[in-house]
């Protein structure tokens, strides 16, 4: 398999770069760029949201917005890790 789940359910190539990937969300819809297939994000994948919304929780309590925009960042950061490390594609 393809690092970090990139591989198209269709021919098990690389289906598309993993930028676009991190742009896409459960309703949406993608054409692989080798087999021309369709595919799309399945809708389990809002638990790599997690973090992030917990993190941003804790970052409130910052009255500082450099400390606060830092802290946001890095829990970004642990999504988008999650949402392409883990998550995979599926035929649409």
């Amino acid at each position: 398999m393809l690092e970090g789940n990139l591989a198209c359910p269709h021919c098990q190539k690389e289906a598309m770069a993993p930028w676009r990937k991190q742009l896409m969300g459960p309703g949406m819809t993608a054409t692989c760029k080798n087999c021309g297939g369709k595919l799309g994000i399945p809708v389990s994948s809002a638990w790599t949201l997690i973090p992030f919304a917990s993190i941003a929780i804790f970052a409130l309590q910052f009255p500082d917005s450099f400390a606060r925009w830092s802290i946001l960042f890095g829990g970004y950061v642990v999504m988008a890790f999650l949402f392409h490390r883990f998550v995979a594609f599926i035929p649409k």
